[in-house]
């Protein structure tokens, strides 16, 4: 699908969605395509940033990242500056390969914003996830 699109002209992010779901008649898995995103999806944005963070992790000796947690936050935060303030101690940090990358920033006016969490592992990251989510309570 992807060369075809290629051949088509198009040569951006792309996110296919696919629904896993189990056969009645077989038992078995199976799956199908849902739908064809030419646009930044829940997954998309977080794994091209992925990708270009771990370029300048290995270029600069720094730990690889194997995974991240893309959420939707909700928060008291009204300015980029407030998200600092309070979560920077969380953001990315390049010498542990670990961290949150907030992005998606233009709704923080109505308190919302969408961030990549980063890590080693999928449990933490979960980890890194839960501890975020404590903080958030407290607001």
């Amino acid at each position: 699908m992807s060369k075809w699109l290629l051949t088509e002209g198009y040569s951006e992010l792309v996110g296919f969605d696919f629904v896993e779901y189990c056969n009645p008649e077989t038992g078995g898995l199976n799956h199908f395509l849902a739908e064809i995103n030419p646009r930044t999806n829940a997954a998309t944005y977080p794994r091209s940033l992925m990708e270009h963070l771990n370029t300048k992790q290995r270029q600069k000796g720094g730990p690889y990242i194997e995974a991240f947690l893309s959420v939707n936050i909700k928060t008291n935060a009204r300015l980029f500056a407030q998200l600092r303030e309070r979560y920077g101690h969380l953001f990315f940090n390049p010498k542990t390969g670990e961290g949150l990358v907030p992005y998606n920033i233009g709704c923080l006016n109505y308190g919302k914003f969408t961030s990549a969490i980063f890590g080693k592992s999928r449990n933490e990251v979960m980890e890194m996830y839960e501890d975020f989510k404590t903080l958030l309570a407290k607001e």
